[in-house]
């Protein structure tokens, strides 16, 4: 009788173990001293990064563009004398006329996914948080629905980084952890 029992609350703790263990996934860190960016990713996916972007993906259904550019000629003139570069983000006043413009917003989130294969239409842009940092947001969804995504702007250090989330599920919150994972983990480096 005592046999039957430990064998089932072994059972039981075996179960509890595998269900535990299978939501855990390795992780990488990537640095891109080019791109000046750090993140946490699943390790067991490959990043491409080339000369001003990177794509990697977070799950089968999700993938992410990150592009990054200077944006030191958009600036206003008179933050670039009085401010370092490391105190010229996205709210430093530097970028009024255009990074930290709805309508501009607007129309470079539009103009980003033009050329995409599928018609997209972007929708809800406002101000947030990407991680730690500043940003615009908006979300995004294919003519199908199958492909639904967000967007993501940020500007620090003098630098704009812009995210691109897409996921291939008619349900966008399907992989929000994983996501939410890679936005708390986003980093940008300092220096030029």
């Amino acid at each position: 009788m005592k046999d039957k029992k430990r064998k089932q609350r072994l059972f039981i703790i075996c179960i509890l173990c595998l269900t535990i263990l299978s939501g855990c996934v390795p992780k990488a860190t990537y640095t891109s001293e080019n791109l000046k960016l750090a993140f946490v990713y699943p390790s067991g996916y490959a990043v491409s990064e080339d000369e001003s972007s990177l794509t990697f993906n977070l799950s089968e259904k999700v993938k992410v563009a990150v592009f990054s550019h200077d944006v030191s000629a958009a600036a206003d003139e008179r933050y670039l004398q009085i401010y370092s570069r490391e105190e010229l983000g996205l709210n430093s006043g530097a970028f009024e006329t255009n990074y930290n413009n709805t309508l501009f917003v607007s129309q470079m989130f539009e103009y980003i996914l033009s050329g995409a294969s599928a018609e997209y239409s972007v929708y809800g842009v406002n101000k947030d948080k990407f991680g730690s940092y500043d940003a615009w947001c908006a979300r995004f969804v294919s003519s199908d629905s199958q492909i639904n995504g967000y967007l993501y702007l940020c500007v620090e250090n003098l630098r704009c980084y812009i995210i691109v989330i897409y996921v291939k599920d008619a349900d966008i919150h399907t992989d929000d952890k994983i996501i939410n994972n890679f936005i708390e983990s986003f980093s940008i480096l300092k220096g030029s």
